[in-house]
């Protein structure tokens, strides 16, 4: 989505908008710009932008602090490997 109808004629959920709203205000920018920290916020995560905007709305994340690390999905099957499941060496 590069544009964004404020309308909401878009096919996002009000709890996006609503949160986009909030962003807007925490940083001090844009809507759009505001939208495009959300959804990218929501994609760094792996999570859907209504979950994270669930969690904006509801005052559990600002997000006026640094972007998410990217998840990792290049270890076997498509999942994150954080290491914890590592083979001991013999």
């Amino acid at each position: 989505m590069d544009e964004f109808d404020i309308a909401g004629d878009d096919g996002l959920p009000d709890v996006v908008h609503q949160a986009a709203g909030m962003v807007s205000v925490q940083l001090g920018v844009k809507v759009a710009d505001a939208y495009a920290r959300l959804l990218g916020y929501a994609q760094q995560c792996g999570r859907p932008v209504e979950d994270v905007a669930d969690d904006v709305v509801e005052r559990q994340l600002h997000l006026d602090g640094p972007m998410p690390e990217p998840e990792r999905t290049d270890a076997p099957g498509g999942a994150a490997n954080d290491g914890d499941d590592a083979v001991p060496a013999r």
